[in-house]
């Protein structure tokens, strides 16, 4: 065993070989000393564990992807010292061999109790926390003997301190850098060993009873011939996937594991002898056994109902007849109509087609204009210093940057433009509040009546779409919120908080894609240009070239990606104004015609500047323009129209010069920062006075 007088080496060595960590309370709560949800996106920044460790006593590695694939299992105290571990390692040696077992048990650590944690990696296969093997001390009482800490859960590493013991936690062998990776296949077989220990008794399940049988159709004959013949040409690996996965099988019944639930054995196939599911979590859609009186069973066709249908097993009976199940239908042969006479009969044709049937999107497409050489329409809003538009109508785009690069910030000038012009704007925000939001438009020079008139903001915390397909009363009022309007601009700020609101994953490809469909697509088909907000870690190196999550966030932009890199922070002014600078590239342009306009990728430098009085403005400034973006000739011009319209507001201003909007705001922040004009807030509005200074440069 290895003696750690203090848990900062060990925190180094598990971050610097892949981990995230976090510092936890050392008064026994295991607590984290910080927001750890952040950091099973990210690992922390080397300035942030410097600034955690040495003053932090204690400390965990967040397992699950973010380190790598990390997966600990933890056998209790107690069982160690009565030899439990020796018959898990037998059985894992008798699945994998003793050679492989070495390798794999290379790194353990011990906790205050003197329980053993191995940790491993498997990037095949995700787990989360699991109870593998327990034993039932009363009559409601159970134990854990074996678990895991996987996905959603950390582990406290050698050298904390803090256990009601007084002892710390202590490295047995090895150390991080030879944490053993294992094949998905290998994790499994290493969960089984651990669940031969499992002490708890086979559930003894009374038979279901036999229920009123449903509304058929088309006869009892067609029903039954539908159920049986889908319950013979399917499997439960089949039905379930989506939302359970396989976890083991013991005595003839196999146990699954719901898919984001900690809970290990949340439903059994088999357990009576009839291949029926029953389930035992209350937090599914299924009823559930609760230990007494006959089980609520469902054979597959009826776990499909529930699962596809809500339940409607006539609908799902209906839904696989046209797919196929049941007895064999003689189908029609194609009828060949006649060529028609020169004159033709108007009423020609198959007319069968059910007059309510909608189009759908395996219809074909009319090539038409696309054959008469009509492009994808050009950008038309967010105009660079330059006059080069950056986003497109009814197409969606990715500000992708870490926190504090202004993101959301830039689509919030991009709704400036658009209500300023009469262009209504959907701003769709799991981040901040409307207060928030409304202040930096107003700000930027938005007035109160043109963001009432044309901007709607909704700030949601409930899923659209239930576990069975169906909308909810939110969804139903972000449908009628999308029909409300013709949108020109719609915002999304907070990626990971609305796929988490949905209940998916956002490393999950597949979440991503249906996610993409429910939202930025959706929204973007109504003709708006929609700008989706998405966070990426602070290291470069690990940016990459897209943000947190599964890449087919990339496949899904039908617009530009622009990613935000910040060259100087932005922060709020007291005395003197303060400049925000974040380099623009962008690193996906589909249409093409962005591209076209910056070399190697270079949009330009997003400022935005800070004034003592709580204004704001912005401007995207063309590369190679930032050192020379102001006009003095406007300057003058400016300074002339505040001699006439003294105390003019900032919009005020650019209609009278009617010149693009950077312009302008960058001859207005040049002014000032000479002294030549000084800014008061007037209630809700920022009026413009020519100073002293001002007034002598104009003779």
């Amino acid at each position: 065993m290895t003696d750690i007088v203090t848990v900062t080496e060990p925190a180094w060595d598990a971050w610097r070989n892949g981990c995230s960590v976090v510092p936890v309370r050392s008064d026994g709560s295991k607590t984290a000393s910080v927001r750890w949800e952040e950091y099973q996106q990210r690992r922390p920044t080397e300035a942030e564990m410097t600034g955690w460790f040495g003053p932090a006593t204690a400390a965990a590695v967040i397992c699950g992807p973010v380190s790598g694939g990390l997966v600990m299992i933890e056998m209790e105290g107690d069982d160690y010292s009565a030899g439990q571990w020796q018959h898990f390692r037998d059985a894992a040696v008798d699945a994998l061999g003793e050679e492989r077992w070495q390798a794999v048990a290379a790194c353990v650590e011990m906790s205050p109790s003197g329980g053993p944690h191995l940790l491993i990696r498997c990037v095949e296969t995700t787990v989360g926390n699991l109870k593998l093997a327990r034993r039932r001390t009363g009559p409601a009482s159970v134990e854990v003997i074996m678990e895991t800490r996987g996905s959603g859960g950390y582990t406290v590493i050698a050298g904390s301190v803090g256990h009601p013991t007084g002892k710390p936690w202590s490295a047995a062998k090895g150390g991080y850098a030879d944490i053993a990776t294992v094949t998905g296949e290998e994790l499994h077989l290493i969960l089984d060993a651990a669940r031969t220990l499992d002490e708890m008794p086979a559930p003894t399940i009374a038979p279901p009873k036999q229920t009123k049988a449903p509304k058929r159709y088309a006869g009892d004959s067609v029903f039954d011939a539908v159920v049986a013949d889908y319950n013979a040409r399917t499997t439960w690996a089949g039905v379930l996937a989506g939302f359970a996965e396989w976890a083991y099988d013991r005595g003839g019944t196999s146990y699954w594991h719901r898919i984001g639930s900690d809970n290990e054995t949340g439903m059994t196939t088999n357990a009576t002898g009839n291949d029926t599911l029953i389930v035992f979590s209350t937090s599914t859609m299924f009823d559930c056994y609760d230990g007494t009186g006959p089980a609520p069973s469902y054979d597959r066709f009826g776990a499909h109902a529930v699962l596809e249908h809500g339940g409607d097993r006539t609908e799902a009976m209906r839904a696989l007849r046209d797919d196929g199940y049941g007895p064999e239908v003689p189908r029609p042969q194609p009828q060949v109509n006649p060529r028609p006479e020169p004159e033709g009969d108007p009423e020609m044709g198959d007319d069968t087609e059910p007059e309510d049937r909608k189009p759908t999107t395996w219809a074909p497409i009319d090539l038409t204009e696309a054959l008469a050489g009509i492009d994808v329409p050009a950008p038309t809003f967010w105009l660079r210093s330059d006059g080069v538009p950056l986003i497109y109508a009814s197409r969606t785009h990715w500000f992708q940057g870490p926190s504090e690069s202004l993101k959301s910030m830039a689509a919030q000038m991009v709704a400036v433009e658009a209500v300023n012009e009469g262009r209504d704007v959907l701003y769709i925000d799991f981040e901040d509040d409307d207060r928030g939001v409304v202040a930096r438009l107003l700000a930027m020079g938005s007035s109160p009546a043109d963001i009432k008139a044309h901007m709607v903001y909704v700030r949601p915390d409930e899923a659209l779409k239930a576990r069975d397909g169906r909308w909810t009363p939110g969804g139903l009022d972000y449908l009628e919120t999308l029909a409300l309007r013709p949108w020109s601009v719609a915002i999304l700020d907070g990626v990971t908080e609305a796929m988490t609101t949905e209940g998916m994953e956002i490393l999950d490809n597949a979440d991503t894609a249906r996610w993409m469909r429910l939202l930025p697509r959706r929204i973007s088909d109504t003709g708006a240009a929609v700008i989706v907000i998405d966070h990426t870690t602070k290291n470069a190196d690990s940016a990459g070239r897209f943000a947190i999550g599964a890449q087919h966030k990339l496949a899904g932009v039908t617009g530009a990606t622009y990613k935000f890199e910040t060259i100087r922070p932005l922060a709020r002014a007291d005395s003197e104004e303060i400049t925000g600078q974040v380099r623009i590239t962008v690193t996906k342009d589909r249409p093409g015609w962005v591209r076209g306009q910056c070399a190697e990728g270079q949009v330009g430098m997003f400022e935005v500047t800070s004034y003592p009085d709580g204004g704001l403005s912005a401007a995207v400034l063309a590369p190679g323009s930032e050192s020379s973006a102001v006009d003095m000739v406007l300057v003058g011009e400016i300074l002339r129209y505040l001699e006439t319209y003294e105390g003019a507001t900032v919009r005020k201003i650019e209609e009278a010069m009617d010149v693009q909007a950077s312009r302008s705001r960058g001859a207005i922040r040049a002014a000032i920062g000479r002294g030549w004009v000084s800014v008061s807030k007037v209630g809700s509005s920022h009026q413009h006075t020519l100073t002293d200074s001002g007034r002598e440069v104009m003779k």
